[in-house]
């Protein structure tokens, strides 16, 4: 039931990506080898993110029409998990810029398609596998990462994004391509539920480009049997 569920929606996401001329790759093998191993409930939680991801671009393409902003996209996306930003937030977006959006657990929530442009996984693979073993970072940028994010969820006199301007580099560790990204962060923010006025989560604005890759021999590649299937899809790094 749910295989057939997660093509379709898969589906639906990359040619949103590919409209707007960004990569977003669905899956690989229709049989989806690692969707397939999660638990009847783990695979309806993930059809229903897919489903979410899908309502909030339809709603943001309904309010735009042609001319798409990533302003209002994210708007609509906080809107919808009924967040409020800081009121500074929007003042360092640009349209070519990666926003992600975390609950208090450090799992994505929403990601613009920017995110899935600047990476060789698809769609099967990031929603489900641990992200710890799809890509690696500096240790001192992690840590950093670490103490910015406890910051904005627990320091309470954070109250304005954090503009940070800082850069880092991550490694693919199991694509074929084993893709290198440059990470410019460029703000964190936290975000507040709007009904308990308690902070819900944070957002993160950051650019990102492709800087190497070194394409593996056949025998080096990732098969299914290797993969450690997430907790929560898109944990933070």
């Amino acid at each position: 039931m749910f295989l057939k569920l997660f093509r379709h929606r898969a589906e639906v996401i990359a040619s949103l990506g590919n409209a707007m001329g960004l990569r977003v790759r669905p899956y690989v093998n229709e049989s989806l080898p690692y969707f397939r191993r999660l638990s009847f409930q783990q695979q309806e939680k993930i059809c229903f993110a897919l489903g979410n991801l899908i309502r909030i671009f339809n709603a943001a393409k309904a309010e735009m029409g042609s001319q798409w902003d990533s302003r209002r996209l994210i708007w609509t996306a906080l809107k919808s998990f009924d967040f409020r930003p800081t009121a500074d937030f929007f003042e360092q977006i640009e349209d070519d810029d990666i926003i992600q959006i975390y609950d208090t657990r450090g799992v994505q929530i929403f990601s613009n398609l920017k995110f899935f442009d600047v990476c060789s996984y698809n769609l099967e693979e990031l929603y489900v596998l641990d992200w710890g073993m799809l890509w690696a970072r500096d240790p001192e940028a992690l840590g950093r990462l670490k103490e910015l994010e406890e910051k904005v969820l627990t320091d309470d006199s954070v109250q304005s994004a954090l503009v940070v301007r800082e850069s880092h580099l991550v490694w693919e560790t199991r694509s074929p391509l084993r893709l290198e990204i440059a990470y410019c962060l460029k703000s964190i923010s936290p975000v507040w539920d709007r009904k308990t006025n308690r902070k819900a989560g944070f957002a993160v604005n950051e650019k990102g480009e492709i800087v190497a890759s070194s394409s593996l021999k056949t025998k080096e590649m990732w098969i299914p049997d290797e993969a450690r299937l997430a907790d929560s899809p898109f944990s933070v790094v």
